[in-house]
């Protein structure tokens, strides 16, 4: 069987980013017209129980992720064992996951009225098995046949979302079209695959590469679900501290800043195998990877400084005047993604020098942090204070932490240095000229 050319870079990043344009603009409508015609107290109860399933995403997908991709660079003629073992592996996380969160929903949500629809929302994880076709698309930079089929789904999803808070339907209407929508997703994976290379994806057993991420996806998904943890405990902490009405408000301005996480991820998706054959030189390694996190932080500084500005318009102007006050919130939410952006260069470069476990102490270490933040900050300053929990967590987890060890200080100096960046005015002037020559 033979392996595809990987295609351009840019080829891959548009379609990357048409894909994550495409479900950030059709998620923010969706959500907006939920909240207008539903209410913010709907949609915190939404964002509720998402961040219950939340949770168990990073068991279902069994720390495979970027393996998958770092695997299929090293040796592309063993695509299809790479493939069914990772399947494999998400296979078992996903049906231990789905006993996991079944059973802390049952132990700890005392309200069960919408236990069914819920639990059919955690079910439907299983089907995030097909996912792995997403890195198989990456390492070939290619992702063009499975964004087309996912974006009509997404957008067919988002369309009847809007129908159901038009006609004021149930919470449980929506809980139900999230967990169609994560069905069609997952077999949109194994249909754009199947049409690409002939082939019905399955899990299987019996190859070298099983072990192989056995090694290294445990470190990888014990990591994730700690950063999930930090990420949305937040939320599960507010409804337990201070009601349903302010994790709405305090929703709206988490999905108004996380929306933009995505951007960092298809970019150093799109980016990371033409990174990884600059590994021969160390040299030139350093450079790309000071360079990456130089470009995502002036983008995140731009964001962070538009939003600061703009954050009582933008609130406005997409959910309604009746939420204003979660842009006092977002301007604070939104430094975070200073911290994130840089991040998504961390991470892969923890993939490329195979040192997944420091990805789980930085997550553990900031899940600790955003706890024991909250716990501080929710009492006297609600949903405000967990704004400043995330801020102040991520900014832990993912920099500070990394000076502990001697093995990320390089990586910690070079995001120490991409925080000068405005006033780096050598480096500053150097990428203006790099990118007039490229017009």
């Amino acid at each position: 069987m033979t392996v595809p050319a990987p295609k351009s870079g840019w080829v891959s990043a548009f379609w990357l980013g048409a894909d994550r344009a495409g479900l950030i603009l059709s998620s923010l409508i969706s959500q907006a017209v939920i909240v207008r015609y539903l209410g913010p107290s709907v949609f915190g109860e939404l964002s509720f129980v998402l961040a219950w399933v939340s949770i168990l995403i990073p068991i279902a997908q069994a720390g495979t992720g970027s393996w998958i991709v770092r695997a299929m660079l090293e040796k592309p003629s063993d695509e299809w064992p790479i493939l069914k073992s990772a399947m494999a592996w998400r296979l078992l996380g996903s049906l231990i996951g789905i006993v996991v969160g079944i059973s802390l929903w049952l132990i700890f949500e005392s309200d069960r009225s919408h236990s069914v629809s819920v639990l059919l929302l955690f079910a439907s994880q299983v089907f995030t098995i097909f996912q792995v076709a997403d890195f198989y698309f990456q390492s070939t930079m290619d992702s063009s046949s499975l964004v087309r089929v996912r974006l009509g789904i997404v957008l067919l999803f988002a369309s009847l979302k809007c129908v159901v808070a038009f006609n004021q339907a149930s919470i449980d209407s929506l809980i139900g079209l999230y967990a169609i929508e994560a069905v069609a997703l997952g077999l949109a994976g194994m249909w754009s695959y199947f049409q690409a290379r002939g082939r019905v994806l399955r899990p299987g057993l019996g190859s070298t590469w099983v072990d192989w991420f056995r090694v290294r996806s445990g470190w990888l998904m014990a990591s994730s679900l700690a950063e999930v943890i930090y990420l949305k405990i937040d939320i599960i902490m507010l409804e337990r501290m201070r009601g349903i009405e302010e994790v709405g408000t305090y929703s709206i301005a988490a999905r108004l800043s996380e929306v933009w996480y995505a951007v960092p991820v298809l970019i150093m998706a799109a980016w990371f195998p033409r990174m990884w054959e600059s590994r021969s030189s160390t040299s030139d390694w350093n450079r790309t990877i000071q360079r990456s996190l130089d470009g995502l932080l002036a983008m995140a500084l731009v964001l962070a400084i538009m939003m600061q500005f703009g954050a009582g318009f933008v609130v406005a102007t997409i959910f309604g005047s009746e939420v204003a006050g979660s842009a006092a919130i977002l301007t604070v939410h939104i430094w975070a993604s200073i911290f994130i952006f840089m991040r998504a260069v961390f991470s892969r470069w923890l993939i490329a020098e195979d040192l997944p476990r420091f990805s789980l102490a930085t997550h553990v270490a900031g899940a600790v942090m955003n706890i024991a933040l909250n716990l501080w900050w929710i009492p006297t300053h609600g949903a405000l204070g967990a704004a400043y929990a995330t801020l102040v967590s991520y900014a832990f987890a993912s920099w500070i932490t990394l000076y502990l060890h001697p093995r990320t200080r390089p990586i910690a100096h070079m995001m120490a240095r991409s925080l000068c960046l405005p006033v780096r005015w050598t480096a500053l002037r150097a990428y203006w000229h790099e990118w007039r020559r490229g017009f």
